[in-house]
């Protein structure tokens, strides 16, 4: 069965919240724009978020907004993806190559 993104953000916090890390800042945004808005407005901000520094510190980097981004790759526009990528490379994660689908297309 498929999750949605915002079931996964919901995961997401509670294994956050279960290691004493509670992103207030995103949960606020969220509240006021939605997931995705929200998502993207902070993975194209100019400043390196400390949440990202955080995850990686409790060794959580997959479950990072950055790292969501890339897990969704239908719902988020190639630039957003490229600014995850980025964010993730400046903190030493290797994202995995998002593999499109090889489905034949006919002309």
């Amino acid at each position: 069965m498929a999750v949605d993104l915002d079931s996964f953000v919901d995961s997401a916090l509670k294994q956050f919240s279960a290691h004493g890390y509670v992103p207030a800042f995103f949960m606020q945004m969220r509240t006021r724009l939605g997931t995705k808005e929200a998502i993207e407005r902070l993975v194209v901000s100019g400043e390196m978020q400390s949440g990202i520094q955080r995850l990686k510190r409790l060794n959580l980097l997959d479950l990072s907004i950055e790292a969501t981004v890339l897990r969704f790759p239908e719902i988020f526009r190639h630039d957003i993806q490229e600014a995850a990528k980025f964010r993730l490379a400046q903190v030493g994660w290797k994202a995995p190559a998002i593999h499109k689908s090889s489905r034949k297309r006919t002309r």
